[in-house]
């Protein structure tokens, strides 16, 4: 009687005994190979946790907000005494703040008057934009009633939070006298050569 195809195959291989010596040699191979296995995957059960460890704290310094730039006195008077010293004209003409105001449209606050003593001195004839610790400030141009005495007056915003000068501050810095203070939430600074 002729056999399947499945019957014979199975009866040659059925044939074949291994030894105990060639049955001790594959369990040892088993083993050995299991062990390597257990290794490799304890290797990987660490490895995604600290891979994804490290992207989670790149993004977090990555995407963080920027802090906002310190306003130290001493370090905005260097900013400040460098746009006084260049000596430029005034881009908009005006004689007062509610005139010059819509000018100064791309700033981030309101230009505002103040009642320091030292500005009833002087009479606004205009202003320009100016960077002051990387914001965008003006920089208002005062003259004196006798016309020979002129003064930058710059406005930049402080942060919500705080108010950084409670009273007036005098800073002298590369030949030009400061004089700073707060008022209505805007840092005021006055420049010139007293």
């Amino acid at each position: 009687m002729k056999s399947t195809l499945k019957e014979a195959t199975n009866e040659y291989y059925n044939s074949f005994e291994l030894s105990s010596k060639q049955l001790n040699q594959l369990e040892s191979l088993e083993r050995e190979h299991h062990f390597q296995a257990s290794k490799t995957s304890a290797n990987k059960n660490w490895f995604l946790p600290v891979a994804t460890l490290v992207a989670g704290i790149f993004l977090v310094m990555y995407f963080r907000p920027a802090p906002e730039p310190e306003m130290y006195p001493n370090v905005l008077a260097t900013e400040i005494a460098y746009n006084y010293n260049k000596t430029l004209s005034p881009e908009f003409q005006g004689r007062s703040i509610p005139e010059i105001k819509p000018h100064f449209s791309k700033l981030d606050f309101q230009l505002v008057s103040s009642q320091h003593n030292k500005i009833s001195d002087f009479k606004l004839i205009g202003g320009r934009y100016c960077s002051i610790n990387k914001q965008l400030a003006a920089q208002l141009k005062l003259v004196g009633n006798n016309n020979n005495e002129t003064l930058s007056w710059f406005q930049l915003p402080l942060p919500r939070d705080r108010q950084m000068i409670e009273k007036s501050t005098e800073i002298y810095h590369n030949g030009v006298k400061l004089v700073m203070w707060t008022e209505k939430g805007v840092l005021h600074v006055l420049a010139g050569k007293h």
